[in-house]
């Protein structure tokens, strides 16, 4: 084998090796836009099933809500001598005057929860 045989092969051989290099980094681009557009897809993807669970879990307390009884019976307590006239209070207890148990009130007032939430 001569010195111009032995050179072009070399250059023949830096030749190949540089297309395929270009060709790896070719396919090696592409896997990651590929990688890069799924990625994009499937967080698009889930987006939409958190909107749709929120959606749903709106609906359900709507629903709750239309079930649920509009008024709720507060027990209230009022003092048996009535030393403060008509005064009644949400807990049990003492009178504030006379230091008797406060007793609980039959047929108590209804508290309506209309127009507000706990």
């Amino acid at each position: 084998m001569d010195k111009n045989n032995l050179h072009f092969y070399i250059k023949k051989s830096i030749s190949l090796n540089f297309k395929l290099n270009i060709i790896i980094m070719k396919k090696v681009t592409i896997a990651v836009v590929l990688i890069f557009t799924m990625g994009i897809f499937f967080t698009s993807c889930c987006n939409d099933t958190k909107k749709e669970t929120k959606e749903k879990v709106e609906e359900v307390k709507k629903e709750v809500k239309k079930e649920a009884p509009k008024t709720v019976a507060m027990a209230t307590y009022q003092c048996p001598m009535k030393c403060e006239g008509d005064k009644t209070y949400t807990e049990a207890g003492s009178c504030s005057v006379c230091k008797m148990d406060l007793k609980k009130v039959e047929g108590a007032k209804e508290e309506s929860h209309e127009g507000h939430s706990h």
